[in-house]
């Protein structure tokens, strides 16, 4: 009966071994799988965590339209007015300073800086050559004046010449001037004329 004891024992121990194999080698790889579980959930994390800060740059907001400008293009092509255009500045009327003896001279008005720029022309309306015209023209002691050379000393029949002269009125005076004018017409002297110029705008 001791016999059989140690023979069942024996056999016994020689078989587990073999079943603790087998447990071993049935048993689920369960670590494995979580550990792919867990790299398979880091790497959805980093593939989110890099579309939000990855190299490709954020678009750019669109540049904000110019809405004036689109309506101003959008009135054209609808051939509608968009607006009131601004006024234009007003021309300075010329101012007839002499008109005799078939000599009409005009005074054409602007401003240059704080003084006023005069330009005389003179126009020669008769058939007959003028020869050695010369103007000559004087305002009040509060007024300076200074005249260029005239751009001709000869003025043929329907020609004209032009001189200029600029006008200080630093005090705002009522601007006169006196004009004396000498010439030979067919090489004879002519009458010489003086007037007197008081037809200025007001404002000069």
């Amino acid at each position: 009966s001791k016999l059989s004891f140690y023979k069942q024992w024996y056999q016994r121990r020689v078989r587990e071994p073999e079943k603790t194999e087998t447990l071993l080698d049935s048993a689920p790889a369960t670590q494995p799988i979580v550990q792919d579980k867990e790299e398979t959930q880091q790497d959805s994390l980093l593939n989110l965590i890099g579309g939000l800060v990855g190299d490709t740059p954020a678009p750019q907001p669109a540049p904000p339209t110019n809405t004036a400008a689109n309506n101003d293009l959008l009135m054209d092509l609808l051939g509608l007015d968009s607006g009131p255009e601004p006024a234009p500045t007003p021309s300075i009327p010329p101012v007839t300073a002499v008109n005799k003896q078939g000599l009409l001279v005009t005074f054409n008005l602007s401003h240059e800086g704080e003084k006023l720029k005069v330009v005389a022309e003179s126009r020669n309306n008769t058939t007959t050559p003028i020869t050695n015209y010369v103007f000559q023209a004087a305002v009040p002691r509060s007024i300076q004046i200074s005249l260029n050379a005239a751009s001709s000393s000869t003025i043929a029949p329907n020609g004209t010449i032009h001189q200029e002269m600029l006008v200080n009125n630093p005090t705002k005076a009522t601007l006169k001037m006196r004009v004396k004018i000498s010439y030979n017409s067919g090489g004879v002297p002519a009458p010489e004329i003086q007037e007197t110029v008081a037809s200025f705008p007001v404002s000069y």
